[in-house]
């Protein structure tokens, strides 16, 4: 059995790639200038930022948070900046949950009055990519993949890197569930998302600023499909959650289409976005709390000058609260607190004896009272705040928060 081996290499001599240009005709110059030759089973590896300018997805600098909105399908997480900005995570039109909608600042030029631009994500990744692949197919007469990439940081881990955002002519994730390993032990949820490691392995040589967009990865010739209207739904009938494998284990010659020049119903990288019951983490900490509190957060909206914009019912937590008065956290967790489903029939006085301790005193019905100190009390959660309620006669409480439990900053 001859040992595995898988090259990759990046393809010298793009350019700088306008709005509008024939960025297919671009990548095929520049191999051929470069003596590269394509072959059966290679993959093409395109970063999503020279597919988005070629597609002429620029907007103004200025309009950032309306671009921000315009791109949102939902909010999943958002914090306010030091310099008084918020940084939202959200869904995107185009699929991933990203930062910012995936809008981009970096190696992006001004307009033609000297304006600073934003550039957008590629409107439909997964037809971007067929697009590319139906050209690079019909010029070099081999079968390839072709694998759209962006940049993203990732949960619980440090630093970012490269994951696929659209896909064609390849299996974007292939399926161990059913097999057994080398100790005949049957694997039940292993689902390798190669589109993912192929997109990392391609960034490697093409780095962030060195103006290489375009890779060749070769030998993984198993994973292309052989006939071009192969793997175009390849989630059909499928979980596209990432535990459940949209295609990875079909074979040359099954599920073939009729129609090659159709994007596919469920593009290949679509199939690595969770989703639905499969993606547990929907909302990050803060925002799961404000929503079991009933607040509105990062809701798509209108301006009334009818300018996209995400609403919210409070503004994020700042991403530090080291240092920050304990009136300020107080004043925020009972603002918190109010708002969403509110505390009806409830006055509420904040006093602050120190700064490690601070009260508020609530007047209204006993019912009243209870259900604004346990909303006080989720709020205060957040914050790493302990809370401590005392009756103070029969129509107040005195509701008292410390740093004692310090959860600190996210």
């Amino acid at each position: 059995m001859t040992d595995p081996v898988l090259t990759v290499q990046a393809i010298a001599g793009l350019g700088e790639v306008e709005a509008g240009c024939d960025l297919a005709a671009l990548i095929l110059a520049a191999m051929r200038a470069a003596s590269i030759r394509p072959a059966d089973g290679d993959i093409l590896v395109v970063a999503s930022k020279v597919v988005a300018k070629a597609e002429g997805r620029f907007v103004p600098a200025h309009g950032r948070d309306q671009a921000v909105a315009g791109q949102t399908v939902r909010q999943v997480a958002a914090r306010k900046l030091a310099s008084g900005g918020v940084t939202r995570v959200v869904q995107t039109r185009s699929g991933p949950v990203l930062a910012a909608a995936g809008i981009d600042a970096s190696d992006v030029p001004p307009d033609h009055s000297g304006q600073p631009q934003l550039l957008l994500l590629p409107a439909d990744p997964g037809a971007s990519a067929w697009r590319l692949h139906a050209r690079f197919t019909a010029a070099t007469r081999c079968r390839l993949g072709v694998l759209l990439t962006d940049t993203a940081g990732r949960p619980w881990r440090s630093g970012v890197s490269d994951f696929a955002l659209g896909a064609a002519g390849f299996s974007t994730l292939v399926d161990h569930r059913g097999r057994p390993d080398r100790t005949g032990r049957v694997m039940d949820v292993t689902v390798r998302a190669v589109a993912d490691e192929i997109a990392c392995a391609a960034d490697l040589v093409k780095t962030k600023a060195a103006g290489l967009p375009v890779a060749l990865v070769r030998g993984l010739a198993d994973l292309v499909v052989e006939d071009p209207g192969e793997g175009k739904d390849p989630g059909k009938g499928k979980d596209p959650g990432g535990d459940k494998d949209p295609g990875g284990d079909k074979s040359p010659g099954e599920g073939k289409n009729a129609d090659a020049e159709a994007a596919p119903a469920a593009p290949g990288a679509a199939g690595l976005v969770r989703s639905g019951p499969t993606d547990w983490f929907s909302h990050g900490a803060d925002e799961a709390v404000r929503a079991a509190l009933g607040l509105r957060q990062g809701e798509p909206a209108r301006s009334p000058s009818g300018a996209a914009v995400l609403h919210d019912d409070v503004p994020p937590r700042p991403i530090d609260t080291t240092g920050e008065p304990l009136t300020t956290t107080v004043r925020r967790v009972l603002q918190v607190a109010a708002a969403g489903r509110s505390m009806t029939g409830v006055r509420a006085e904040l006093t602050c004896p120190d700064q490690q301790t601070a009260c508020i005193v609530l007047h209204g019905s006993a019912f009243d009272l209870g259900v604004a100190v346990e909303r006080i009390r989720v709020a205060a959660w957040l914050d790493g705040l302990s809370v401590r309620a005392d009756p103070v006669g029969s129509v107040s409480v005195r509701v008292c928060l410390d740093r004692s439990r310090d959860a600190g900053t996210t």
